[in-house]
């Protein structure tokens, strides 16, 4: 066999286990998903307030609540790892009292409303964290649940940000239609 015989069969067997590769990539309903970490930061003074998510990137048009998402499932509030909450000062939160501290936050999304947990625990985020496995209620700091409201300009990424009117603050956390708002104030 020539030299050329061999590099043909060598093209030959490359593109096979390439198309096998992604033939498997295909039907296991892998998705290649690039995670792009974000902080968001609110002052207040000496006051501050943080959230680190993670967005995910969804294929156009996927309908993220109720598909994506399910309902009625605890959610991390974030893709890859636990949404993070962090305050240098005691919170009011939704009329609740939240401690300074840092906090991983969790959701359980509803068509109408969600149940937003504060949570305690130090979780691992290896590469081997599953999401339904992790979520711990014994260490909940603080369970709030509020109402959805329509975002009408509709989001194609996950966002967290602040906003303030007055004395009461808000984190929203939006996607595509959906937007809950959490309200704050300081403890005194």
């Amino acid at each position: 066999m020539n030299i050329r015989g061999i590099r043909v069969i060598v093209l030959i067997t490359v593109v096979t286990i390439l198309v096998m590769v992604g033939i498997f990539l295909f039907i296991s309903g892998y998705n290649a998903i690039s995670h792009s970490e974000t902080t968001v930061t609110w002052k207040n003074g000496d006051t501050l307030v943080n959230t680190v998510f993670y967005k995910p990137h969804l294929e156009e048009d996927q309908i993220v609540f109720g598909e994506y998402l399910p309902y009625g499932k605890v959610w991390k509030t974030s893709d890859k790892e636990p949404a993070i909450f962090s305050t240098n000062k005691n919170l009011v939160v939704d009329g609740s009292y939240l401690k300074a501290g840092n906090y991983t936050l969790w959701s359980i999304p509803m068509k109408d409303s969600w149940k937003i947990m504060f949570n305690t625990k130090e979780y691992d985020l290896t590469e081997d964290f599953i999401e339904e496995n992790a979520y711990d209620p014994d260490f909940d700091a603080l369970v709030i649940q509020r109402p959805v409201t329509k975002n009408y300009a509709p989001l194609e990424e996950l966002t967290m940000y602040f906003t303030s009117a007055f004395d009461q603050h808000i984190l929203i956390i939006a996607w595509q239609e959906t937007a809950v708002h959490i309200p704050f104030t300081f403890a005194e």
